[in-house]
């Protein structure tokens, strides 16, 4: 992940066109989606992914036959996830897995909604954490504020 972020930040500064190209490259990275896969269940043992959009589109299509609950489009500003019945959550263990993380909307939303409908949500494994501080339960394979001097106080 170090490796494309710097490529990625000499080639375009930062700013959107930067993390649209990110969102890209971890969207076609099959490595990248392994490497989320092996420290999810590292961290959390046998578990149930959650992703979503079009990153969780991808990572569908690359891992049939896991056990994913894929969530259908941009959660960030949505207060109940359609069609999500409790029988698909009640009782399962899941882990939010996305190619980024800022302020935790989208994970938030998801948290929420499969925890009122019965299951439980062991924390989050994102590619990149580009969020201002670090939170105790998401996991990241690149932390931009590592990069960038640390953590605001």
């Amino acid at each position: 992940m170090r490796d494309l972020v710097e490529e990625l930040v000499a080639v375009h500064g930062g700013g959107q066109e930067y993390f649209s190209a990110l969102d890209l490259r971890v969207r076609e990275d099959k490595q990248v989606k392994l490497a989320l896969e092996q420290m999810a269940y590292a961290l959390f043992g046998p578990v149930w992914f959650t992703v979503s959009g079009a990153f969780g589109q991808s990572f569908q299509r690359q891992w049939k036959g896991r056990p994913v609950l894929w969530l259908d489009g941009s959660l960030r500003n949505v207060e109940r996830i359609p069609l999500l019945k409790p029988e698909v959550v009640q009782g399962k263990h899941f882990v939010f897995l996305d190619d980024s993380f800022f302020r935790g909307r989208t994970y938030r939303v998801v948290r929420r909604c499969i925890e009122e409908s019965g299951g439980r949500v062991l924390g989050a494994v994102v590619a990149y954490d580009g969020s201002l501080e670090p939170h105790k339960d998401v996991y990241s394979l690149y932390r931009w504020r590592d990069r960038v001097g640390g953590s605001r106080s």
